[in-house]
C-alpha cells in the first residue's frame, strides 16, 4: 500500500466537508492501511492481511493537507493502532514536526493494551497519541455478551478490562466512541439488554448500534446464506427481481406483515411485452432481497403503488 499515492485533494473544495464529530474546519477522510488480520465473522476483511504505509508517510500526507488548509484528518483505516510501533512513530512524528492538525482514526480495544483482552492499558501508547493530535478513536466494542462474541470470533470478552482501557483513553483526552452490533447469531433480548447496559457503563462520548446485517464475503454470509440456504452471491445477483427497504413502525403486527407482503409480491413494477408496467415480482417469478430501513417509511395502505408522502 506504500507505493501508492497520496490523494489529491488539491481537486475539491475542502471547506464544503465536515463531519457531525469533528472539531476543527477544514475537514477530511484518508487511508493509511489496508486490511485486518482478524476472524470476525460479520466482516468482509476478515483475514484479509495487512499492508501499511510508512509513520514518515502518513505525517507527510498530513502536512499536505495542511497546507490546504485542512486541519482535521479521519483515518479510516479498519486498524490503525494494529502496528504500536507505527502509531507511536506517528504520533511522536506529529509532534516533533509541530503539526497543527489533530486525528481520529479507528481500533480495537486491545490495540491499546498490548493486544490482550486480559493486559492493562497501553499508557505509553494512549498518551503519546495524545500529546501528537489524536482526539478521537471510534472502537469496535460490537456486545456486552460473551457468547455472543465468541459467536462473532471478535477474540475479546465483555467481561474483562475494557472499562479500564477506555478510562485510560478519556483520562488522555481522547475521545472515545462505541460501534455496537444488535441481532448477531445468538443475540437473544437479554444478551442485548447487556450490550445497552455495557455502552452505558463504558467511558464514552458516543456510542452506535446498528443491526447486524450478513453482507458479501463474510463468514456470516457462507455460514448462513451460503450452506443453511444454498444461495449462491453470484446465482442471486443475476436473478431479477426487487431490493426491499422495510421499515417496521410501532404499531405494525403480523396483520401489516402479511398485507405489505402480498402488496410487494403484487406492486406492477416490471414492464410487459408493451414496455408499460404491469406486472408484478410474483408475475416474472423474480428474487426479493429485504434490507431494514429505519429513515424512511412508505404508506401501502391504497393503491398498488406505495407513497412516500407520510
Amino acid at each position: 500500500f506504500r507505493d501508492y499515492p497520496t490523494p489529491d485533494r488539491s481537486i475539491f473544495d475542502n471547506r464544503l466537508y465536515y463531519s457531525h464529530v469533528s472539531q476543527r474546519r477544514s475537514f477530511t477522510v484518508g487511508m493509511s492501511e489496508i486490511g485486518c488480520p482478524y476472524p470476525c465473522t460479520f466482516c468482509c476483511m476478515r483475514q484479509s492481511g495487512w499492508d501499511a504505509r510508512t509513520a514518515e508517510q502518513v505525517v507527510d500526507e498530513m502536512q499536505e493537507c495542511i497546507a490546504l488548509g485542512i486541519h482535521e484528518i479521519d483515518w479510516f483505516d479498519p486498524l490503525m493502532l494494529h502496528d504500536r510501533g507505527r502509531a507511536l512513530d506517528i504520533a511522536r512524528e506529529v509532534r516533533r514536526r509541530k503539526l497543527d492538525v489533530i486525528w481520529s482514526c479507528r481500533s480495537r480495544v486491545d490495540s491499546l493494551s498490548f493486544h490482550g483482552s486480559k493486559s492493562g492499558a497501553d499508557h505509553e501508547l494512549i498518551e503519546t497519541l495524545s500529546e501528537g493530535g489524536c482526539r478521537r478513536i471510534y472502537f469496535g466494542i460490537e456486545s456486552g455478551d460473551d457468547d455472543v462474541l465468541k459467536h462473532m470470533m471478535k477474540g475479546q470478552s465483555a467481561s474483562t478490562n475494557l472499562g479500564k482501557t477506555l478510562a485510560v483513553v478519556h483520562e488522555a483526552g481522547i475521545m472515545a466512541l462505541g460501534f455496537f452490533i444488535l441481532g448477531a447469531p445468538g443475540d437473544t433480548r437479554a444478551s442485548v439488554r447487556r450490550t445497552v447496559d455495557l455502552s452505558l457503563s463504558l467511558p464514552l462520548a458516543y456510542a452506535q448500534y446498528q443491526i447486524a446485517v450478513i453482507k458479501p464475503h463474510t463468514e456470516l454470509e457462507r455460514r448462513h446464506v451460503i450452506e443453511e440456504l444454498g444461495i449462491e452471491r453470484r446465482q442471486f445477483l443475476l436473478q431479477r427481481g426487487l431490493l426491499a427497504l422495510v421499515a417496521v413502525e410501532p404499531n405494525d403486527g403480523d396483520v401489516q406483515i402479511e398485507r405489505t407482503l402480498m402488496r410487494v409480491l403484487g406492486y406492477r413494477v416490471f414492464e410487459d411485452a408493451d414496455g408499460k408496467m404491469n406486472r408484478s415480482l410474483h408475475d416474472i417469478a423474480g428474487g426479493l432481497l429485504l434490507v431494514s430501513q429505519f429513515t424512511l417509511a412508505a404508506d401501502t395502505k391504497k393503491g398498488m403503488r406505495p407513497s412516500f408522502t407520510s
